[in-house]
């Protein structure tokens, strides 16, 4: 194992930040640098000088959940009083001294949707490393099934835009990934049938370790606990969510192979169908699979735009392995 990728997430985890930190310096003291990768997801407001200061002496990468434009986030995120939190949070990133290591998590609802491609742009001139976008999923978010994917789309092309162009300052996470495993398949990378899941473990407040950060618990996979006397670490692969619990709607789904089923499974969850019992966030995995594979189709060739994307390539030219001459 390379290195163990630990989350601080779900709720707001700075609440504790000593706990985080105790935690990651006690990680620091058990292996090599970089073994423990550290990372954790705020709503942003809680972060101050001396917060942002760990996180950058301790190479921990951090998303802050920003909707957009400001008007967009000012109308789902509010406090007590029911103003909006983005004067808050942008104050904020003004203590971040290199945005371009951090990430944007935006949320977007069915009253949001429409501004999805103006918000990612705003995000990415800003000048953030990452900007992902999700949805919210429950029976009150109703999408209308044609505007979510002119809507998804035109957020996408902002991202394929950009590469097409060779322009990486800001990434998409879950469309990296994608390319990633178009890339080494073109290079004749040995690739696994299920490839790995982007999404990782997750650990509860009472120690379980469970297959899938991303599903519920009653739904998901227990497979260890942190206060047992032996943990077989090398069990997890063989027992994440994807793997053991893939839905019949993907059996026969042609992009199966480049998604990962968790997020159907959530999206079942909450019950957030459009039409024909297709899910929200099925939908947004087409498309992503779509805009990546016509992107590849343009770009297979580029030595420079491959390298973006595969790690394997990285390596290989790192040691010599790969001639790029």
């Amino acid at each position: 194992m390379s290195n163990v990728y630990i989350d601080f997430l779900d709720g707001e985890p700075l609440l504790n930040f000593e706990s985080l930190k105790i935690m990651v310096e006690h990680g620091v003291l058990l292996a090599p640098k970089g073994f423990f990768v550290f990372r954790f997801t705020t709503n942003g407001s809680l972060l101050d000088d001396t917060i942002i200061k760990f996180a950058f002496d301790n190479d921990i990468c951090f998303n802050v959940s920003f909707d957009g434009l400001h008007s967009t986030h000012d109308k789902n995120r509010v406090l007590l009083d029911g103003s909006g939190t983005s004067e808050l949070i942008i104050d904020k990133f003004n203590l971040i001294p290199d945005k371009g290591k951090m990430g944007i998590v935006s949320t977007y609802a069915a009253n949001t949707i429409h501004e999805i491609v103006d918000g990612t742009s705003f995000l990415m001139e800003e000048g953030f490393g990452h900007v992902s976008f999700g949805l919210c999923m429950g029976e009150s978010d109703k999408y209308k099934p044609d505007e979510l994917s002119n809507y998804l789309s035109g957020a996408l092309d902002i991202y394929t835009s950009k590469y097409n162009d060779n322009n990486f300052n800001c990434r998409n996470v879950v469309l990296d990934k994608v390319l990633e495993s178009l890339v080494d398949e073109h290079l004749g990378y040995q690739t696994e049938k299920q490839p790995e899941c982007i999404w990782p473990y997750k650990v509860s407040f009472d120690g379980k370790i469970y297959s899938c950060d991303r599903v519920p618990n009653d739904m998901n996979l227990k497979i260890a606990c942190v206060n047992d006397n032996e943990v077989e670490y090398e069990h997890f692969a063989n027992n994440h969510f994807c793997i053991n619990k893939k839905p019949e709607i993907c059996k026969d789904c042609d992009i199966s192979k480049y998604c990962a089923p968790c997020v159907v499974y959530a999206g079942n969850y909450y019950n957030n169908l459009l039409s024909n019992n297709e899910f929200a966030y099925c939908m947004l995995m087409k498309i992503i699979v779509t805009k990546a594979v016509e992107l590849f189709d343009k770009k297979k060739d580029d030595l420079f735009f491959n390298t973006a994307f595969s790690s394997r390539l990285r390596a290989d030219i790192s040691n010599g392995n790969f001639d790029v001459i």
